[in-house]
């Protein structure tokens, strides 16, 4: 392990950082307990909370986090919000995978834990744009890199059935990530009590040009105005890592 972060060490090092700054005027939604959704069967993006000061908590079995929506970046040129992570550990498929961080082209392959991601929504989507890596204990404080292709991490209007690309890496070695909305009505716990029912949403990766996984490697359980209340991941070394909502703030509407 020591080998791997001396050799991130020098290989980050190498690479230009590539920043900026500004803002973006997203949607503040209602509160979840007096929330319903009232436009049919698809989510939109207003169903998606994403305004300055917004923070979800998460509870696993061996740790908790916050997500919290503070301030704003400007990358390549769009005004992105900036999503502070307060976890010391991977909390996704992609991290945990080592399929977040490219070097030259090529994937880390190591678990990595991203302490920000840049992103902005608009009617047709959710997308990220950028990322933070940090590495105290090998001295690298920021490693700041920009998304490209950028991600498409929730797309607008979604229902059952629908599907979407989440990234597709064309150069060697490629890689796949989608994303499908399997159902509605999976009952969840929310903080709020009680429970909601929620869209189960699959993610199915591919590795080296073949054909996308046949089991998924995430799954994520939707509540419209609230967001992900319950998430599970594979880990990379295929243990399922799993995390339910314990607790949300959703600013006052202005």
């Amino acid at each position: 392990m020591r080998f791997w972060m001396i050799s991130i060490c020098i290989l980050l090092i190498s690479i230009s950082l590539i920043t900026g700054c500004g803002d973006n005027g997203l949607i503040t939604l209602e509160r979840p307990s007096s929330y319903t959704l009232n436009r049919g069967d698809k989510v939109y993006a207003m169903d998606m909370p994403s305004g300055e000061g917004t923070q979800w908590t998460y509870l696993g079995d061996e740790t908790s986090f916050n997500l919290t929506v503070s301030g704003t970046y400007l990358v390549s040129g769009i005004t992105c919000r900036k999503l502070e992570n307060s976890s010391d550990r991977p909390t996704d498929y992609l991290s945990a995978s080592g399929k977040y961080l490219t070097l030259k082209g090529q994937f880390l392959n190591i678990p990595i834990n991203i302490k920000r991601t840049y992103f902005y929504k608009d009617a047709g989507g959710y997308y990220e744009m950028a990322f933070d890596v940090e590495l105290p204990e090998i001295g690298i404080n920021l490693f700041h890199q920009v998304l490209y292709p950028k991600r498409l991490i929730w797309k607008f209007p979604f229902g059952v059935g629908d599907e979407w690309e989440v990234f597709n890496k064309e150069n060697f070695p490629e890689f796949k990530l989608v994303r499908r909305v399997k159902s509605y009505g999976d009952l969840v716990e929310v903080p709020e009590g009680g429970k909601r029912k929620a869209y189960l949403i699959e993610e199915f990766a591919a590795s080296y040009g073949e054909e996308l996984s046949k089991e998924p490697v995430s799954r994520y359980w939707f509540v419209p105005g609230i967001g992900v209340a319950r998430y599970e991941f594979l880990d990379k070394s295929g243990n399922w890592v799993k995390y339910k909502l314990s607790g949300i703030f959703l600013p006052p509407k202005s």
